[in-house]
């Protein structure tokens, strides 16, 4: 029998629907049933739930198989719900862009002129700060200098044969040279 409360609840429960509960609702009233039957056929009160637990068998391995059992559904039932929201959305989006041409071209070259500079920004930063160097031991790499003391200048890049003459020292792995140069372009105009 459900009492003003009980119904409350399942009033709730039509609106937020939670299976942990329905489960726990529906084993009771089975066992609830199989207890009338019981008492209907003349046992004692407390014989016939004793006999009606029995004939359920296992209460809690059966909840949680159920419980289990609704956990997945209800994870197939959140997607299926998702995929179709979204195949909604999609289709909304479409009819919206379709209506203004305008709109859709704009949309279209910004998110074009988006993607590409993005593109372009990661190329840059993979190649110049994400990509190790192409070299063994990069925390290694030292950097020589041609020292004059006899001139105001601190130090010179080495010149090509220098660099050579470097490749034989046992203590450095291998030589590579680098040239920094500063150009100032003119044309027509200030540079």
């Amino acid at each position: 029998m459900t009492g003003p409360a009980e119904g409350w609840r399942r009033y709730v429960r039509l609106w937020r629907r939670n299976p942990a509960d329905e489960i726990d609702d529906e084993l009771a009233f089975h066992l609830e049933m199989r207890t009338e039957e019981y008492l209907a056929a003349g046992l004692p009160p407390e014989q016939a739930r004793e006999e009606a637990r029995r004939r359920l068998g296992d209460l809690d391995a059966a909840r949680r198989d159920c419980r289990r059992i609704a956990a997945r559904r209800g994870v197939r039932v959140r997607r299926r719900e998702w995929r179709l929201g979204l195949l909604q959305d999609f289709r909304y989006a479409a009819r919206s862009l379709r209506r203004t041409p305008g709109l859709t071209l704009a949309i279209l070259l910004t998110l074009t002129l988006g993607v590409g500079a993005n593109s372009a920004i990661f190329t840059v930063v993979n190649g110049v700060l994400l990509r190790p160097l192409p070299f063994a031991a990069p925390e290694c790499l030292v950097t020589a200098y041609a020292v004059f003391p006899w001139l105001d200048l601190p130090h010179s890049n080495l010149s090509e044969p220098e660099l050579l003459d470097l490749e034989g020292l046992p203590a450095l792995g291998g030589v590579a040279g680098y040239r920094v140069t500063r150009r100032t372009i003119t044309g027509v105009g200030e540079p």
